[in-house]
């Protein structure tokens, strides 16, 4: 399939009726949002999974493997609120030091058929955030029907990150789908971040031959991705009739391509963090890369379970230091020729 097909802009059809949703939706976020604080405020309950007594190889039995793993996940969560810090086991109470605080939190969601794969897949990011001190946050239920949960959570955990003052505040958020795995964690995220002088850089997305795919990307904690995440929620609202062949994805695409948006995002090479099992070289995984995303998979919870255990057993191969990788400079020449196309040179 091509790209979506170009619709009228927004603002052509219902400028008035479309703002004055997007300012509701953001007050009504904020309302839910002090409650939420609220409940907060209440003391928190530990949930932890029993132990897996039959862990086994992943060599003998992989499936039992991955349950092994999740068996061992701790979560720290307050309830009602869906929306937790996920802390690994053995992290609680850990305090960085001043130097060492976080500037990326990582979002995404844990639920759906493949809850054991997922689990395993998450351990693979819990690794990455202990070894680069990244915070996560995990939503573990549905709060919006179909795909929509993911705008809706990051809009939370930006406006909670925006009532902090500057200097406390994470400075991006990377979402990633529940069926992305780390595959080399030795890769930081802050690698693929814009240069200092790039501060009008909001967003990072991938592209594929479907157009944006929205499974992994990075988005700067600003009144610019509240916004954002504000019209995208918004939209199937306004233009009921508009088709959203893949969701919110879709709404998304639409969106970033209003004037508001259209220049403040920008369209990263696939395999920086959104590589894909098969296909195209372009999207195809390679070694070094550092994340695997099973957009589109079959048969996805085996085909995670094969990619772990393949990591696993070839980490050599495709677990490669930042230091001994061409990383560095793709990065450097891509930011360069966004640079040079900005200039107009």
């Amino acid at each position: 399939m091509g790209l979506l097909p170009r619709t009228r802009s927004c603002r052509e059809l219902a400028p008035k009726l479309y703002r004055l949703l997007s300012w509701a939706a953001l007050i009504l976020a904020l309302f839910l949002i002090f409650e939420a604080a609220h409940e907060l405020a209440r003391p928190s309950s530990t949930k932890t999974t029993p132990p897996n007594s039959h862990t086994q190889q992943p060599d003998k039995n992989y499936a039992d493997h991955l349950r092994g793993i999740a068996s061992k996940l701790t979560w720290a969560s307050q309830e009602p609120d869906p929306l937790y810090i996920y802390k690994p086991l053995g992290s609680e109470g850990e305090q960085f030091p001043s130097s060492e605080r976080a500037k990326i939190g990582k979002c995404t969601v844990l639920f759906g058929s493949h809850a054991y794969a997922y689990h395993a897949a998450l351990d693979t990011h819990v690794k990455h955030n202990q070894l680069h001190h990244y915070p996560a946050y995990v939503l573990d239920r549905s709060i919006q029907d179909d795909l929509w949960s993911k705008q809706a959570a990051i809009l939370e955990i930006l406006l909670l990150e925006m009532e902090k003052p500057a200097e406390d505040r994470l400075q991006w958020l990377a979402w990633f789908d529940a069926d992305h795995m780390i595959i080399n964690p030795s890769v930081p995220l802050e690698a693929f971040l814009p240069p200092p002088d790039m501060a009008g850089v909001q967003a990072l997305f991938a592209r594929d031959w479907n157009g944006l795919n929205d499974g992994a990307f990075m988005i700067r904690v600003s009144a610019w991705s509240i916004e954002l995440m504000t019209a995208v929620l918004a939209y199937r609202v306004w233009f009921p009739d508009v088709s959203l062949p893949w969701s919110e994805q879709s709404a998304m695409q639409i969106v970033l391509g209003e004037d508001d948006f259209v220049k403040g995002a920008v369209y990263v090479p696939p395999r920086w963090f959104n590589a894909y099992p098969d296909g195209d070289p372009l999207y195809k995984v390679q070694p070094g890369n550092m994340g695997l995303h099973f957009a589109g998979v079959g048969n996805k919870g085996e085909a995670m379970e094969e990619w772990l255990y393949k990591v696993e057993k070839d980490k050599a191969e495709w677990v490669v230091p930042l230091d001994r990788s061409n990383l560095t400079s793709q990065i450097r020449w891509f930011w360069d020729g966004v640079k040079m196309e900005l200039h107009g040179e």
